[in-house]
């Protein structure tokens, strides 16, 4: 958020008018700084809603080749290997994931409270 440029607003307007003038404008264009904040959080939305699948099917995908080793005669030491990267794959998933979301829900939350502040404060 550019705090500089919603003062700058407030006091130009405070300059060419009256304080009731300067108060709107500060509000407005803090209203609009959020909403632009708000726009740029899909990014982190979209990673933690994709992260998930691409894990899954990493997971799918190495569970897949550890299960045709096995099919084919060999004995079960062999399919550890396998069976660690679907694992892994899982978790770097999730690792992704989370961060993403927990960061992207507080960042609205708190943006979200900056564009409708002054409804309490009035």
């Amino acid at each position: 958020m550019n705090y500089a440029s919603i003062i700058d607003s407030g006091l130009i307007s405070l300059a060419a008018g009256t304080v009731f003038l300067a108060a709107e404008t500060l509000i407005r264009s803090r209203k609009l700084s959020a909403a632009s904040a708000i726009s740029r959080l899909s990014g982190l939305a979209i990673i933690g809603k994709v992260s998930p699948f691409i894990g899954l099917f990493g997971t799918i995908l190495h569970l897949m080749a550890a299960l045709s080793t096995l099919t084919l005669g060999s004995d079960i030491a062999t399919i550890g290997g396998p069976i660690s990267l679907a694992l892994k794959s899982t978790l770097l998933g999730l690792a992704a994931a989370i961060p993403a979301l927990i960061a992207h829900d507080l960042l609205l939350t708190r943006f979200s409270l900056l564009g409708t502040f002054d409804r309490e404060a009035s």
